[in-house]
């Protein structure tokens, strides 16, 4: 009998510790959704141009985007982790020329402007561009 109490406590514990997580993630989407103007974009060491800049956009529904940059149309799913840190994002690309790819990266939000690194490899451990890292800030644009 003290064995099924013991085991029935661990289950319980492990089950409700999840929650929290849960919640959180559902509470950090919210943060993302809606419409975002890009701000500035920084592609393996290189600044984005004024046109790349002013034409990059990006809605988010969900776990889902659309993102927009010149010419190119780009949709997929992400993942987040706010409870890292940094907090992480993965995304994997479902549409357009990146199509089955994926990439892994970190970000932070204050207020209406959410900053993002990401590499094809390894997690970025900052925010700063460099060689084979993509970094982006957003503004919102609507909620």
């Amino acid at each position: 009998m003290k064995t099924k109490v013991m085991t029935l406590l661990v289950v319980l514990l492990l089950v409700g510790a999840d929650v929290p997580k849960v919640d959180a993630v559902k509470e950090e989407l919210k943060k993302f959704e809606g419409a975002w103007k890009l701000a500035s974009a920084n592609h393996d060491g290189n600044e984005a141009t004024e046109e790349e800049v002013k034409s990059g956009s990006l809605v988010v529904t969900g776990n889902e985007f659309t993102l927009k940059v010149g010419n190119e149309t780009h949709k997929g799913k992400f993942t987040l982790d706010p409870g890292k840190k940094p907090k992480t994002i993965d995304v994997e690309f479902t549409e357009g020329t990146l199509k089955g790819s994926k990439v892994l990266g970190i970000y932070e939000m204050e207020g209406n402007t959410r900053k993002s690194c990401f590499a094809a490899e390894d997690r970025p451990s900052d925010f700063a561009a460099g060689k084979g890292k993509y970094t982006w800030t957003w503004k919102r644009d609507k909620p």
